[in-house]
């Protein structure tokens, strides 16, 4: 017999009553909820079901999953143990703040022949156990509890009661998170579910947006400079300035802009200001210059130099260096600017390119997140054993700086998440150092000045905090003249604070996206399974058909937007301009509008504006023009799924696992450990339990069945107690235990 399947509508819960199937019946039926109202325009809300049955507490559903835009609920015989009416609560959260709550109807019909009730599965019934403790702390009185010692014992039973179902799987979900981490996976069992995200990839170089040539602050338009090298100075073009390195042979001009006439461009009247902050030598300045007959119009040293025109100038710069001047890697940051004084360096133009996925690496570990794969040596004197565990013993006197690195090439080193680690591995003697090497995605080199918290173990361990994604090993260094006699390094990168050693456990899985799917810019795909949703795609601007520009407001250029587009919120990511919001600019916030671009989305298939009041002058045809190369990544109206034929079997580790991808946060399903998963509720559900009220007096009113703590003991309300009333035993509590209330709960 096929599955009862009931498709419906968020709008839905509210009128019709949802039909469960008969007692005894185990998944049979399933719920299909569609949400896409909800995941339209909250896309990361999280979905919460609490199901109330006819007899008994209310509890979550624990087989409830996302699919695309839809919930399926499938029904358990945990969920129709009686026949009667029900209630179903459904919740959107996003962050902190409930988005959206529909309410529904429950039936449940009487099964014709049955044995007795089926049990409830081991997660819902310590659901409802925590329940009750929460119910038991929220209403506890009387006493601050002092020890726990006859509640272990309430609870020990409980606990023997689940020793024999080791073998049984619990399911557990963590994340989504840069490196999700969890304490109580099973001993080599599959996972559910690695579902990774895919994000799109842009460096803003260090700034808040990109923004177009000419719409930054440094109206210093770069014409002519290039990465070079003049007279024994070479000169490389960085986002952060022009970094120049070496002793000038002779006196160097730098051009910025060439005395060009056809090239150069115009300053208007008005005050400017002139810097190079990036030096401060004097054997260094910049310089400009009227372009018809060479006069000086400002020169700029080691502080900035203002002045004003009064008639507009075609100008050319340069940037002079005096022979016998040593620059180590000087960064130049030739800048003009509006006004009389002088801010932080900006570029004359930030293009951000925007690139895309063809595959994702997923990476899972134990504790210890960076293998030691390198082979034995000896290196100035000392001799380095990798043993079979990761440590390394080392022995020798270091006839010079002397060093091990955990790799042999930079391909082999482990790819880490931006985050906060901690390293160990030095000794406390200081023998030897263990240090992190490696590499920002940007290329960035790691060093104690690059990461935040340092590089270096010193002896009693490193937190550091990494501030983008990076390749990382470790180097073990013996400095010069130091002797080391037969001393193991543990050397270890975990996540919070230092824990004893273990040998890395790890492997990483890589995973090719199928030829028709293309570059992804943006998606979810689960590893596990081989599902592969892509919900966003990149745009080239310039491939628009038609651009027009807007005659009342200067600067504003629009066209119709990509049939594909997602015509709802959603933030989308462009190469040259900032993104702003889901509005069309008014004539009276271009100023504050300038350089962004935003999605409207009322008219037909939705209208993209850019407002660049550089390119006011520019005709519609030349702004398209302008805008090739330009990417714009957006939420597809309608995504598309892709199924890989390379699924993964990602097994846990008992106890720790940590699981990453390189192409955004990670979510995972898995089976937990029963031991484990037991002691941790145990654990929690004690903790509830500590009594808050002093005295015997009620501090507020009681009703039958809360439950309080007086002094050592657990109580019952049996008849309700004002505030202010006094706690009377026989009268109106009764003396309990909490496994008795378990128990009630159980067979309820």
């Amino acid at each position: 017999m096929g599955k009862r399947i009931q498709n419906l509508t968020l709008k839905d819960l509210a009128k019709k009553t949802l039909y469960l199937g008969y007692v005894g019946e185990n998944i049979h039926t399933q719920i299909i909820i569609d949400c896409s109202e909800v995941f339209w325009d909250y896309p990361d809300a999280v979905p919460r079901l609490n199901v109330t049955p006819p007899r008994g507490d209310r509890y979550p559903a624990s087989q409830l999953v996302k699919d695309g835009d839809n919930l399926i609920w499938t029904i358990t015989n945990s969920d129709i143990i009686y026949s009667g009416s029900g209630r179903i609560q459904l919740r959107f959260v996003d962050g902190n703040e409930v988005i959206k709550t529909a309410v529904g109807t429950t039936k449940i019909d009487g099964s014709i022949e049955t044995t007795g009730d089926a049990p409830a599965p081991l997660e819902d019934w310590m659901d409802r156990a925590e329940e009750t403790a929460e119910q038991i702390a929220e209403t506890a009185a009387a006493t601050v509890l002092e020890n726990y010692d006859e509640l272990v014992d309430d609870v020990s039973s409980l606990k023997s009661a689940f020793e024999q179902l080791h073998d049984n799987v619990i399911t557990e979900s963590a994340g989504p998170s840069p490196i999700v981490s969890i304490a109580d996976g099973a001993d080599g069992m599959p996972m559910r579910s690695v579902e990774v995200a895919i994000e799109p990839v842009q460096d803003l170089h260090g700034y808040d947006a990109p923004w177009p040539a000419g719409g930054g602050k440094n109206l210093l338009k770069p014409v002519d400079m290039v990465s070079t090298t003049i007279s024994g100075v070479t000169f490389t073009i960085q986002p952060d300035g022009v970094h120049a390195s070496g002793t000038a042979t002779a006196g160097i001009y730098y051009n910025i802009i060439n005395r060009n006439a056809s090239t150069a461009p115009f300053l208007q009247p008005g005050t400017y200001t002139l810097h190079n902050t990036g030096s401060q030598s004097a054997g260094i300045d910049i310089r400009i210059a009227e372009i018809a007959d060479q006069t000086l119009i400002a020169t700029a040293k080691t502080t900035p130099s203002t002045f004003t025109l009064t008639e507009s100038k075609q100008y050319f710069c340069f940037i002079y260096i005096i022979s016998g001047e040593t620059l180590n890697n000087v960064i130049l940051t030739p800048q003009i600017e509006s006004g009389s004084s002088a801010s932080a360096y900006m570029p004359y133009s930030n293009i951000c390119p925007i690139s895309g996925w063809t595959g994702a690496k997923v990476t899972r570990t134990g504790k210890n997140l960076v293998p030691m794969t390198a082979t034995s040596r000896t290196n100035a004197g000392v001799t380095y054993t990798v043993n079979a565990d990761g440590s390394v013993t080392i022995n020798g006197t270091a006839t010079a700086s002397s060093w091990l690195r955990g790799t042999v090439s930079e391909a082999e080193r482990q790819f880490l998440r931006a985050g906060t680690y901690h390293l160990s591995g030095t000794p406390s003697g200081r023998q030897f150092l263990v240090y992190i090497i490696g590499k920002y995605v940007d290329g960035t080199i790691l060093n104690n000045l690059t990461v935040a918290g340092g590089a270096y173990d010193t002896g009693n361990g490193l937190t550091f905090t990494l501030s983008m994604d990076a390749t990382v090993t470790y180097q073990i260094q013996v400095n010069s003249g130091v002797t080391v006699n037969n001393i193991t390094a543990y050397p270890q990168i975990e996540l919070g604070s230092a824990t004893a050693y273990e040998p890395y456990q790890g492997q990483t899985y890589d995973i090719e996206f199928p030829s028709e799917a293309g570059t992804v810019y943006g998606g979810t795909l689960d590893v596990v399974s081989g599902k592969l949703v892509v919900d966003r795609a990149m745009v080239d601007l310039g491939s628009f058909v038609y651009w027009s520009k807007d005659s009342n407001r200067p600067g504003v250029f629009y066209s119709s937007a990509d049939a594909g587009l997602r015509k709802t919120r959603g933030e989308c990511v462009c190469s040259a301009y900032k993104w702003r919001n889901n509005q069309v600019p008014s004539a009276g916030d271009l100023s504050s509008a300038d350089n962004t671009i935003s999605l409207y989305p009322s008219y037909g298939d939705g209208y993209i504006y850019i407002v660049d009041t550089a390119k006011a002058e520019l005709t519609a045809e030349q702004f398209k023009t302008a805008m090739s190369g330009v990417q714009l990544v957006y939420s597809l109206a309608t995504p598309v799924t892709y199924q890989l034929t390379n699924q993964q079997v990602i097994e846990t580790l008992k106890g720790v696992n940590n699981v990453w991808s390189d192409t955004g946060d990670t979510a995972i399903t898995y089976p937990a450990d029963t031991k484990m998963y037991i002691d941790n509720r145990i654990n929690s559900t004690r903790k509830l339990l500590a009594g808050i009220e002093t005295g015997f007096t009620a501090s507020k009113l009681y009703a039958v069945g809360d439950m309080l703590i007086i002094g050592d003991d657990l109580y019952k309300v049996t008849a309700q107690i004002a505030s202010g009333a006094t706690i009377t035993v026989g009268t109106n509590v009764t003396k309990t235990t909490v496994a008795e209330q378990l128990l009630a709960l159980a067979n309820a």
